[in-house]
């Protein structure tokens, strides 16, 4: 089977996100002790609960974060003018020209799965396409093959509920992607250790973050973005 070429992602991190990032993967490591397994869990040193507090305090400060996040929701609410706004102001910002905007975003959606496509050789990117561009932004930025392999197979775990979200019918409420990033913070006053977190919310975390980079890059990185956004929210949710 022929496999289509992936472009190479056009990455966009902070230093901040690199640590947030780092931080995460070392404690998907630490927590993912027995191999294969990513249904355990890890306690949280006291350094390691204030700068993953510090990191996610960051990350809620930032403007593409948050449009970021309402694209994601608005899309999987079926609020297409508005995500359309959100999605080509994203993409001005990263230097993209407004000519066939309307059109991008058309081949955007049908990409997405969220509209019939109007070219016969325009299609959804399917499932398998999707792992292997996520592979490569992991690869790109720098997670390790065992790190790498967990998260596959969490988006594997995750694909039915990741199809029914990118088609629509797992709506995700306005702010909740925002919420959920709130919620990987340590409780104030938590002791060292006390504070405990399921694998399932960190490689949700960590595909979720790592994939904000891409977003409003290019069409189909924007497409993979999107769908590791809804996968993320996924482990968010069901680690608790």
């Amino acid at each position: 089977m022929h496999r289509k070429p992936i472009s190479a992602p056009k990455i966009d991190l902070s230093s901040n996100d690199k640590r947030l990032l780092l931080l995460l993967e070392k404690l998907l490591d630490e927590a993912s002790v027995v191999q294969g397994n990513i249904e355990n869990a890890v306690g949280l040193s006291h350094e390691e609960a204030q700068e993953l507090t510090v990191a996610i305090n960051h990350k809620l400060e930032s403007k593409e974060f948050w449009n970021a996040a309402a694209l994601v929701e608005n899309l999987s609410q079926g609020n297409r003018e508005a995500a359309r706004h959100i999605y080509l102001e994203g993409r001005a910002r990263r230097g993209a020209s407004r000519i066939m905007s309307s059109n991008h975003y058309h081949q955007f959606l049908v990409r997405l799965v969220f509209e019939r496509p109007h070219l016969p050789d325009l299609r959804p990117i399917d499932f398998e396409h999707f792992v292997r561009m996520e592979q490569r932004v992991w690869s790109a930025i720098g997670v390790s093959p065992h790190i790498i392999d967990l998260l596959e197979r969490y988006l594997r775990q995750n694909k039915k509920e990741i199809e029914l979200a990118r088609a629509g019918k797992l709506p995700l409420a306005s702010g909740k992607i925002i919420r959920e990033a709130r919620s990987l913070r340590p409780p104030e006053g938590t002791s060292a250790w006390d504070y405990v977190l399921q694998s399932n919310r960190i490689a949700g975390a960590l595909t979720l973050f790592s994939n904000m980079g891409v977003m409003f890059s290019t069409r189909d990185w924007s497409v993979a973005s999107t769908m590791s956004t809804l996968a993320g929210s996924v482990g968010l949710v069901a680690g608790k």
